[in-house]
């Protein structure tokens, strides 16, 4: 017999409103990090325009302030 292991890798693929809720604190950040837990997150190569899209909408929505979106 051969000895082998089996390397199960855990990855999330993660997206701007998951990042978004971590970074900016906002109420369901302890559910993400749950979901996630010790998974190893994987992204678009897009993200940081989906992130940027993400905090301007939130930004002309009044949701964040000017301030609170260019600190993320």
């Amino acid at each position: 017999m051969y000895n082998s292991t089996i390397d199960i890798v855990n990855e999330i693929v993660i997206d701007a409103s998951c990042i978004l809720e971590y970074l900016l604190n906002q109420s369901e950040k302890d559910k993400v990090m749950l979901t996630v837990g010790t998974a190893r997150l994987v992204a678009p190569n897009c993200i940081p325009f989906e992130i940027g899209n993400a905090i301007s909408k939130l930004i002309k929505r009044s949701i964040i302030s000017i301030y609170d979106g260019v600190s993320v």
